[in-house]
């Protein structure tokens, strides 16, 4: 696969279980959390993420709601506060909405890749490929006010302070004055990164301050979608089927086979979400999924060997589009705005909120805005924020952020395995 550069800000190792427990002292719903100070930027691991989560059709008072309440965010109240920016909700479409729902929670066999097309109600098997592959590129000197590259204020997570995620959402709002990206100086290469956060893992085994970690990836340059799983500060030599990420720290990674895709360039960017499952839910009892969707259709792959612990362990979503892997940076032309928008479905607990922490080592060139979207309140739990580089954008952190909707858990209840 193509790895991606994974940065964590340095610590001393007695401090890595603050990794996995992100929650360290008083949060509020809008604003920073706590964090632990870290000393100097420290593990690369590569790394490939994206992910999902099937959204929960909305009820009849919702889709009341999303066409009536929140087409009707006027100019007006934009005007009367600058730092929020006016967004019009656009009609629920019933019928695709349903489609969606039934297909994301349809079984799929493991180790197999897939596609559906609206409106049909089945899911086509197709040959999985090989994911992308190539070193893992060190990355030092991340800036603070670009998106990505791991680290406090880098990056929006939407997390859980009292339970675990089931499924993630990665989509886009809005997207204005977009022209072009380029990454490496090649045009539209990009990945969408949905990252869990890091977690206890069996699957460490022996080795000691060793973590999990969980990347589901879009390569727009390899046109696949696949998930990269992680055996963080694992050692000098890697377990059975594991590569080196051939930095200095350690570290393991493993791919999953790769579903093709058709090219999807930075214009389509709207169309196009990516949702990620750990296992256990859904009629997929032990797999992680990675799903991509383009307009009207799916393209998904089932993983059969996930890291145990995962179930218990996401416990926060990181979602953006970023550069191509390596520790790339995604450029966009001065003048673009994206609304960046990540929901979540838990299988345990009620309560969710912003946390700014990013954990990939890729980049983007635009600043979270300190502008504060408009959106219907309606939904699962979501969390949407602006990132821009026109002229003058002020930097932004969760307190400009929108925190939206209410508890969804799945069903069948959370299963509790050892996944």
């Amino acid at each position: 696969m193509i790895s991606q550069t994974w940065n964590v800000l340095a610590f001393k190792r007695n401090s890595l279980s603050r990794l996995f427990n992100p929650f360290m002292g008083p949060v509020s719903g809008r604003g920073e959390h706590s964090r632990p100070g870290w000393a100097r930027s420290l593990a690369r691991a590569g790394v490939r993420t994206g992910a999902m989560f099937a959204l929960l059709a909305l009820s009849a008072v919702a889709q009341g709601i999303g066409q009536t309440a929140g087409s009707r965010i006027d100019q007006a109240d934009s005007n009367a506060n600058p730092s929020q920016e006016s967004v019009t909700v656009p009609p629920a479409d019933p019928d695709r909405e349903a489609w969606q729902m039934t297909m994301l929670n349809i079984p799929r066999p493991q180790e197999t890749c897939s596609t559906a097309t609206y409106p049909e109600q089945q899911w086509r098997e197709v040959p999985c490929e090989a994911p992308p592959d190539r070193p893992v590129t060190l990355r030092d000197g991340v800036r603070p006010d670009i998106v990505g590259g791991g680290g406090p204020g880098s990056d929006l997570l939407l997390a859980t302070t009292n339970g675990a995620i089931a499924e993630g959402e990665g989509s886009f709002d809005k997207v204005t004055g977009v022209t072009s990206e380029t990454g490496n100086r090649v045009r539209n290469s990009f990945s969408l990164q949905l990252n869990t956060n890091i977690f206890q893992t069996k699957s460490c085994g022996s080795a000691k301050d060793c973590y999990g970690w969980v990347q589901f990836v879009y390569d727009s340059f390899a046109h696949t979608a696949f998930v990269q799983y992680w055996l963080l500060f694992y050692g000098d030599s890697c377990p059975a089927g594991w590569t080196s990420d051939g930095g200095n720290d350690g570290s393991c990674f493993r791919n999953s086979h790769a579903v093709s895709t058709p090219a999807v360039t930075i214009a389509e960017l709207q169309q196009t979400k990516l949702y990620g499952y750990i296992g256990g839910y859904f009629g997929n009892p032990g797999d992680d999924l990675v799903t991509l969707q383009i307009g009207d259709k799916f393209y998904t792959e089932a993983s059969g060997d996930p890291i145990q612990g995962a179930v218990k362990g996401w416990s926060q979503m990181e979602f953006n589009v970023f550069g191509d892997g390596g520790g790339l940076e995604a450029v966009f032309n001065p003048g673009s705005t994206i609304q960046v928008r990540e929901s979540m479905i838990l299988g345990t607990g009620t309560e969710f909120e912003c946390s700014g922490f990013g954990s990939t080592g890729e980049t983007n060139s635009l600043t979270l805005s300190a502008k504060t979207p408009l959106v219907a309140a309606v939904g699962p739990p979501s969390l949407v924020f602006i990132e821009s580089n026109v002229k003058g954008t002020q930097p932004g952190s969760c307190a400009n952020a929108a925190l939206i909707g209410e508890p969804h858990r799945i069903w069948p209840p959370f299963i509790a395995d050892e996944h």
